[in-house]
């Protein structure tokens, strides 16, 4: 059995303290640098070092988070994966699934932390956490709100974007049964009009059919999105409602120009639960 040294030498000792000072819990060989003031190799050192007594782990090439002193003597801690999340990569959201789960959208706890960017990232994981990098372009990157988790700055889309992005992209989100969940239980917290907006801005015609059709499944259609239908009719060309599900037409709505392959039933099979 291989014994932790858990002394800490000076240089240690001031980084560990200056960050919790400075209460970041995520933080880059820049801010060690910046704190110490010495060189490179000084630095890498005592990262190295607070490393291998499990005061500081590395979550990929530069980048570290902070274990706090009350993980114990074998340094077992919990991260918070959106707070990881948030240094990453820039510019970014936390979205999709993600975010479902933030807002109180749905009860599922997705296995991966989705995170919307406007650059190409592959996937990563830390210890048993692992992210997803979903790349938009510039103008779908818009619509997150800052919100604060354990303490901490954190991006998320907020609540109409989440909606918007799952239509969007459903394969970061369960599928639209997950989506048709979030519209319900958020209903009342809406900003319709943004809603509206938002699918508006996408300039992704399948985006409006969508959320147009499923507030018609879940009886949540009023004026606003009847105004709103206008415009799809007169879209060309037909859709996939569920790009996820099997590619087998169960009938073609003329209403939202969409081939539907999905019953209502199965859209609102979460009722049942």
């Amino acid at each position: 059995m291989v014994t932790k040294n858990l002394h800490l030498g000076p240089t240690e000792l001031r980084l560990l303290l200056e960050l919790e000072k400075e209460e970041r819990r995520i933080f880059d060989t820049g801010d060690a640098n910046r704190i110490l003031g010495t060189g490179r190799d000084s630095v890498n050192t005592a990262l190295y070092r607070l490393g291998r007594k499990g005061r500081v782990k590395r979550i990929e090439r530069g980048k570290y988070i902070l274990v706090p002193a009350r993980a114990g003597y074998d340094g077992g801690w919990a991260e918070v994966s959106p707070l990881i999340a948030s240094r990453l990569t820039k510019p970014y959201y936390i979205g999709f699934a993600s975010a479902l789960n933030h807002w109180g959208m749905t009860e599922q706890v997705p296995r991966s932390t989705y995170i919307a960017t406007t650059k190409r990232k592959r996937r990563t994981e830390h210890a048993s956490l692992r992210f997803v990098f979903v790349t938009l372009t510039e103008d779908h990157f818009f619509g997150s709100t800052e919100v604060a988790i354990d303490g901490m700055p954190v991006r998320v889309s907020d609540m109409e974007k989440t909606i918007v992005d799952c239509l969007l992209h459903p394969e970061y989100c369960g599928g639209l049964d997950e989506v048709s969940k979030g519209l319900w239980e958020s209903w009342e917290d809406l900003d319709k009009a943004k809603l509206l907006e938002y699918a508006e801005r996408t300039g992704v015609g399948t985006v409006k059919r969508r959320l147009l059709y499923l507030l018609d499944v879940l009886k949540l259609n009023d004026a606003a999105t009847e105004d709103a239908l206008k415009g799809v009719q007169g879209m060309n060309g037909r859709v996939w409602l569920d790009p996820m599900w099997s590619k087998t037409a169960l009938r073609i709505s003329k209403k939202y120009n969409l081939i539907i392959n999905r019953s209502s039933e199965s859209l609102t099979r979460w009722r049942g639960y």
